[in-house]
Order: structure tokens, then sequence, then C-alpha cells
């Protein structure tokens, strides 16, 4: 939401810190989401805008040609948009299978986020990394406990 470009964006950027944020392209510009002009101010700043599909669709229940449109479709545009090289992508609720960690694979991702289902960074589980999901109604203390 556009809440990481007005509240997250200026912290880490006065404590000289990066931060790594999954778009879904197509809600790019939409009421209450960052705008083009604004990701490309987070990448010039040294943030890293990675892939959240084009739609947010379970990619689970998703046609195979679908499939490739959400993964391929939203790193395409993420990479023509920002000039910034796309590599990751977090899967929508984190739900993924098998089939969508070859077919995410097959798209030129490098890794894959889930949520609680994921493992710890390692080569076995590059494309089910687990993440902290950060939830809009997630407050400061309930950040800071996620960093303990």
């Amino acid at each position: 939401g556009e809440d990481n470009y007005s509240d997250a964006f200026p912290v880490l950027v006065e404590r000289r810190m990066t931060g790594t944020f999954f778009v879904i392209t197509q809600s790019v510009g939409s009421s209450g989401q960052m705008t083009w002009s604004q990701l490309r101010e987070m990448t010039a700043a040294g943030m890293s805008i990675q892939s959240h599909t084009v739609s947010h669709r379970d990619l689970r229940k998703v046609s195979a040609e679908r499939l490739q449109e959400e993964l391929a479709g939203s790193r395409a545009r993420l990479q023509e948009e920002l000039r910034c090289p796309v590599y990751a992508l977090c899967y929508p609720s984190g739900a993924y299978d098998e089939r969508v960690m070859e077919a995410t694979r097959a798209a030129g991702y490098v890794l894959g986020a889930a949520t609680h289902t994921g493992g710890v960074l390692s080569p076995e589980n590059i494309f089910r990394v687990k993440r902290w999901r950060i939830q809009p109604s997630t407050n400061l203390a309930g950040f800071a406990a996620l960093l303990q």
C-alpha cells in the first residue's frame, strides 16, 4: 500500500537502511497504493521492488497460462517501469505448491517468498523462503516484536 512509501520508506532512508517491497503490478496507481513515480523514487534510493504477481490471485488455483501471465507479466512490467532487476516473487497470501515453484523458476525468478509455511533461507528452500508478513494493521510495537 501507499503507507510503504509514506511511512516505511522515509524511516528506512533516515536510518540509511534499505528494504524489499513486493508489489502487485495491477494495483500500482490505484487508490491507496503506490504510484510508479513513488516506486522509481524508492528504487533510486536503494530500495528493492520485487514481484507480488499481476493481480494477487492464488497461484495454485489458476491455469498454466494464467500462472505464466501472473509471473512473467509482473516481472516484465516492473523491469520495464523501474529499470531494475526483478528476481524475487512473494507468493500471494504465501500460498504455493510444487507447480507454482517450478513456474516461478521458469519465469526467471531466483527466489520465492512464502509466509508461515516457508523455510529458513538455504539452497534447498530458495523457492519457499519464510518471511515476516507485515499487515496494514501491524503497529510499531508489533513490528518491533518481529525483529526480536
